[in-house]
Order: C-alpha cells, then sequence, then structure tokens
C-alpha cells in the first residue's frame, strides 16, 4: 500500500503495534512489509447460486508429477501487479507497475499468452491511461480493469483514478466504461457475480495512518444494460476504522472481510489494535447482512488473519498460514508459527488446516477443482533450527486426506505477483513469466 514515499509501501506508525486476539492486545515483534498488497490469484467466478470449479480437477497426487518450465519471452516488459485473468484459453496480462519499488513507471499495454500454442498476442492499445494497483476481474467473455493509479507527484503521493475499461478476447477491442458512481481509488476489490462487477473499497492515494483508510461507496455494473448503480452503503463496526477490504464471491453471498484499526493515544506513546469484522452482500436480494458463525471461529472472537490471501474451492474457504494484516503494514517474523483454516460453507463451521511446507511465506494460493496448491514466488525465510524456505518452493494440500505433498521448485526469483489456474495447469506471471503442468 503507497504512503508518501512509493505507493507500494506502507507507512510505519511510530507507536506500539499490538494484535486483537480474543479481546486482548498482543504485542509481537515487527518486521516491515515491502510489498504484495496487490498480489493475486485468479481462477473460475461463481455465481451466488453455484459454486463453478475448473473443468478438470488436478489432485495433489497428480501435482506431485508435475513439471515446471518457463513461458516463452513476452511481447510486453516485466511489471509488477498487473491485471492478470484466465479466460478460458487465454492469460490475459495488462497494465502494472514498474518491478523496482524505486521507479514509478506504470504501464498502459498488455498481451494475452495461448498454452495450447505457447503463443504471446499482444493486445490492442486500451483507451483508458496507463495504470497500476488497478482492480480487475474477468466476466466470463470480457476483462473488467477500474481504478488505479497513472502517477506520483513530488511527494510521492498517486494520482488516483476512477475510470476505466472493458476488453473483449473475442472481438480483440477495448471499450471505455461509462462515468462510474465512484471515487477514485487504488486496488479496489472487484467481483464478478455471473451477472455484473461489484467493484467494493479500494485504496486512497494517500494511506498515512492519519488519513481515510479507505475509500467507502460500492457500485455494480452491467456489461449487458452497460449501466452502473450503486449498492447499499456496507455495515461497518463502531469504532471500527476500516483500512483494507478483501472480498470473495461464495455460494452465499460475496464475502467482505473487513481489516480494522483502533489508535490509542496516551501520555507514553500510544497502541494500536487491529481486527477483522466481516459483512455478507447478496446480489439476489441487494441486501447486506451479518453472519457471526463465519465472522469468528477456532476460539478466536474474528476470522484467521490470512483471511486476505483467502481461497474458495469445493464449497470451502481455505485461509492460507500467512502474516497477519496490521494497520501499520508490519509483519510478524517466521517463528510467529501461524497455521491455516477452512470455513465450511455448507455447515458454516471453521476447522484447522494441518501445518503446510510454506506456512507463514505468505504464498500465493489458488484451487486445482480438488486441491489447494500454493507457490512462494517472492520470500526467503528461516526459523531457528528449521528449513529454509525459498522462492519457487510449492506445495499442495489434498482436503481429501487433509494432507500436504511438496512439490517441485519453480525457478527462482519469478517474483510473480498473479497466478491463474488454466485448466489443467498454473501459469504465473511476474518479472518473467513460468508454467506449472503436465
Amino acid at each position: 500500500m503507497p504512503d508518501a514515499v512509493n505507493p507500494r509501501l506502507r507507512k510505519a506508525l511510530p507507536i506500539l503495534a499490538a494484535v486483537a486476539v480474543v479481546g486482548v492486545a498482543v504485542t509481537i515483534p515487527l518486521w516491515t512489509s515491502s510489498r504484495g498488497a496487490g498480489r493475486s490469484a485468479s481462477g473460475s467466478s461463481a455465481s451466488e447460486l453455484s459454486s463453478v470449479e475448473p473443468a478438470a480437477p488436478v489432485t495433489a497426487a497428480a501435482l506431485a508429477h508435475y513439471h515446471w518450465s518457463e513461458l516463452p519471452p513476452a511481447p510486453i516488459t516485466p511489471r509488477a501487479q498487473p491485471a492478470t485473468v484466465w479466460t478460458g484459453k487465454q492469460m490475459l496480462v495488462w497494465g502494472g507497475e514498474a518491478p523496482s519499488a524505486r521507479d514509478d513507471t506504470v504501464y498502459g499495454n498488455g498481451a494475452a499468452y495461448d498454452p495450447s500454442t505457447k503463443t504471446w498476442t499482444a493486445l490492442p492499445k486500451a483507451p483508458i491511461d496507463a495504470r497500476g494497483a488497478m482492480g480487475s476481474v474477468w466476466t466470463g467473455s470480457q476483462l473488467f480493469v477500474f481504478g488505479g493509479y497513472d502517477s506520483v507527484n513530488d511527494e510521492g503521493i498517486p494520482h488516483a483514478l476512477a475510470d476505466g475499461a472493458l476488453y473483449s478476447p473475442k472481438t480483440h477491442t477495448w471499450q471505455r466504461l461509462p462515468a462510474a458512481p465512484l471515487a477514485a481509488r487504488l486496488r479496489s476489490q472487484v467481483v464478478w457475480t455471473g451477472h455484473e462487477v461489484v467493484v467494493l473499497g479500494g485504496d486512497p492515494a494517500d494511506q498515512s495512518l492519519d488519513k481515510p483508510g479507505y475509500v467507502s461507496g460500492t457500485a455494480a455494473y452491467d456489461p449487458t444494460t452497460k449501466q452502473w448503480r450503486l449498492l447499499p452503503t456496507m455495515p461497518t463496526v463502531s469504532g471500527h476504522e476500516v483500512r483494507h477490504l478483501k472480498a470473495v464471491m461464495t455460494p452465499k453471498g460475496i464475502y467482505v472481510w473487513q481489516f480494522w484499526q483502533h489508535i490509542t493515544t496516551t501520555s507514553d506513546g500510544g497502541e494500536l489494535i487491529s481486527g477483522i469484522d466481516l459483512a455478507i452482500y447478496h446480489p439476489l436480494t441487494n441486501t447486506w447482512t451479518a453472519d457471526p458463525a463465519a465472522a469468528s471461529g477456532l476460539g478466536q472472537r474474528q476470522a484467521p488473519w490470512g483471511i486476505d490471501q483467502l481461497v474458495v474451492g469445493g464449497g470451502t474457504l481455505y485461509v492460507p498460514a500467512v502474516q497477519p494484516w496490521r494497520g501499520d503494514g508490519s509483519m510478524a517474523p517466521p517463528s510467529f508459527n501461524l497455521q491455516g483454516a477452512e470455513l465450511d460453507l455448507t455447515t458454516n463451521t471453521w476447522s484447522r488446516t494441518p501445518r503446510g511446507p510454506l506456512d507463514d511465506v505468505g504464498a500465493l494460493g489458488i484451487w486445482t477443482g480438488a486441491a489447494l496448491l500454493e507457490y512462494d514466488a517472492m520470500m526467503e525465510m528461516h526459523t531457528d533450527d528449521g528449513p529454509t524456505i525459498g522462492p519457487g518452493e510449492s506445495a499442495a494440500f489434498d482436503p481429501a486426506t487433509a494432507t500436504w505433498t511438496s512439490l517441485p521448485t519453480a525457478p527462482e526469483d519469478d517474483g510473480a505477483d498473479g497466478i491463474v489456474w488454466a485448466g489443467t495447469q498454473l501459469l504465473a506471471w511476474g518479472t518473467n513469466g513460468l508454467s506449472f503442468g503436465p
């Protein structure tokens, strides 16, 4: 998240940081987080009435026999946090930022990769400005892009945008979105319901901790009628200053996890308490509801911290064992010993996921139709007397046996910000492109 220096960094709070667990503030050591807020995984979308799984489920046992390979050179330069989606035939990559945190360059070009022919095709010029940190989603027929930023001023504050466009692979053309009833924002949460694109929240340009934490206002866009409509105001909890949202489409509606903070100032300094609330939007009835059972579990008053990188598959919401989000952007050290969790969307009950090989590193996750595949593209870490985990490590979780399988290691330093499940293989794009397939 940007601060007054760089649009991919979070500004550290110069007071004591703490985590709210079972209503108690627990102080833990801090690391500084540099990037990763926009990292994502793209797969099949789901409507509120039915969950759509990949056409060819691939088990953890089958993944163990897969291998990594590099993609052919792309007709676009390496970049961070581009819009990356799977169309059913191609991986589309558009826009994004320069890989270096010290370079404010943004891109306005893109390309499509077809794994069946192992070829790239340049996308036509878009009718919108080059940008990074935009929200995006695949609608089933088009790539939807909204918001982001196109430049950074002398104070390091990005210029946020409130426009967008749609790209159709079928016609190989772009169309500009009509004016949206939303304020400019970065990294908005964008969800496809099966009928409309819903845009929720997003980061403001100035994300100093004494500024508003997220951009309010939610709207839905109908690609058929080409019209926007404002949605009812998302409910929040009094005293919980929302700083960040994570939204995902489930068979029960759009689950919106609200990451909040509360700062208490004292004569000795202050304390930051943070936590997670849940609100659910129902597209069919245009209403918001709460779900106390889904909002808390495992003996906690809130969802597990890794909910920011959740993966939905097989009627289950998987929460990886990743670093906890906190309002000051800091991280816990690997010895924090995090553990993943699962929310059964049918029974609405939480359970623990067995410890996995990539716990704590913040690996990207994606659903293969029968397994949870995790891939560590960026982080290297080790604990005292423990193994070293480095970029390229991957593993798969089999929900049928509740076991993890270590997978082959990818070429190092890909730096992928987005991965897609391409039917029978994983495609990753970052500083270079990788595939993981049979």
